[in-house]
C-alpha cells in the first residue's frame, strides 16, 4: 500500500510542477540536462525547463524574467540546496516570484536527485500503465 501512495504523490506533485509552469507561467530551473530529461520524460514542457549549469546567476536570472516566476528544484544534496538558496535570495531579492516548495516534498519522498524522479516515473508506469499518458 506505501507504494501506491508514493506513487499517487509523486503523479501528484508533477501534476502540480506541470500545472504551475503551464498555467501559472512559472520556469522550472534544474541544474543540468539529466535533470531536464527526466522532467521531460515526466511531461513537463521542455521549453518551461531552464538548465543552470554553466551559466552564471545574471543569465539565469535573465532567463527567468521571461515567466511570471521560477520553481527551483536542484538536487537536495549539500550543493544543490546552497545553489537554491543562493538563486532563491536573488530572483526574490530582484522581485521574481520563487516556488521551492516541491523540491522539499520531493526529499520527503526520498528523491535526492531530481532526475530520479525519471527512474520514479518507470516504476509508476510499470505499477501502473494507464497513467503514462498524463
Amino acid at each position: 500500500m506505501a507504494r501506491k501512495k508514493g506513487t499517487r504523490t509523486l503523479n501528484k506533485i508533477l501534476s502540480n510542477i506541470k500545472t504551475c509552469s503551464d498555467d501559472e507561467d512559472y520556469a522550472v530551473v534544474v541544474e543540468g540536462k539529466r535533470d531536464r530529461d527526466a522532467l521531460i520524460k515526466a511531461g513537463i514542457n521542455k521549453n518551461r525547463i531552464i538548465v543552470s549549469a554553466y551559466k552564471n546567476i545574471d543569465q539565469i536570472l535573465n532567463e527567468i524574467k521571461n515567466y511570471r516566476g521560477a520553481i527551483i528544484l536542484y538536487d537536495f544534496d549539500r550543493t544543490g540546496r546552497f545553489k537554491a538558496r543562493y538563486l532563491s535570495s536573488v530572483a526574490s531579492s530582484e522581485g521574481i516570484k520563487v516556488n521551492d516548495f516541491y523540491i522539499s516534498t520531493l526529499k520527503d519522498m526520498g528523491i535526492v536527485h531530481v532526475e530520479e524522479i525519471g527512474n520514479r516515473m518507470d516504476d509508476l508506469i510499470a505499477y501502473a500503465p494507464h497513467l503514462q499518458y498524463l
